[in-house]
């Protein structure tokens, strides 16, 4: 969950879509399948050893921002 000066959010992925993340905001009593928010989002770049389940996401007041752990 991450707030981006407006809503918060939640991003969640799916087994066998390591590059996919589903974004969920905050309705003011529950968090909503794109509320206020891209439905889908798709990771650019990420390196090929990273490990898709190690993840947080963080918002610049511009970007977000996906950290992903890596051995």
């Amino acid at each position: 969950m991450f707030h981006d000066g407006s809503t918060y959010r939640q991003a969640v992925g799916r087994i066998g879509a390591p590059d996919t993340l589903y974004q969920f905001g905050w309705n003011g009593s529950s968090y909503a399948y794109g509320h206020n928010s891209t439905n889908v989002l798709s990771i650019v770049d990420s390196p090929a050893d990273a490990f898709p389940g190690q993840a947080r996401i963080l918002h610049d007041g511009e970007l977000y921002r996906l950290y992903r752990l890596a051995p």
